[in-house]
């Protein structure tokens, strides 16, 4: 179950659509001198979440990956830690099947290839 309660006193978030959407939960900050403050994480695929990054936020209880892969979250220390880890591997189900289905069409058809060739002139 969720370890926490309803409101979180700070949570760190790097995306810049949806701290409006998670103000009800508590304090949401950008600003990642606060850090330190976080109780949770909420970050993307190029923060590397290291041992330093897990140690600078000295509050933290949870990482979470918007997306699918963790392999950018030491898991292992976060595990020493008792920081737990979560994602979110259905966040981006329907654009990747978006994705297939226009390259389904576009590769056989050369899409690509024309697109190039013609911003090349």
């Amino acid at each position: 179950g969720w370890p926490f309660p309803r409101h979180i006193p700070c949570l760190y978030c790097q995306y810049p659509h949806l701290p409006g959407k998670l103000k009800k939960f508590g304090e949401v900050t950008e600003d990642k001198k606060r850090l330190a403050e976080a109780d949770v994480v909420l970050v993307r695929s190029k923060t590397q979440c290291s041992k330093e990054y897990i140690d600078s936020a000295s509050k933290l209880k949870l990482i979470i990956r918007g997306g699918v892969g963790t392999d950018n979250i030491d898991k292992e220390y976060a595990g020493e830690k008792a920081i737990q880890v979560n994602n979110t591997p259905r966040a981006s189900a329907i654009a990747v099947s978006e994705l297939t289905f226009a390259l389904m069409l576009a590769v056989p058809n050369r899409l690509i290839e024309g697109h190039n060739s013609m911003m090349q002139g």
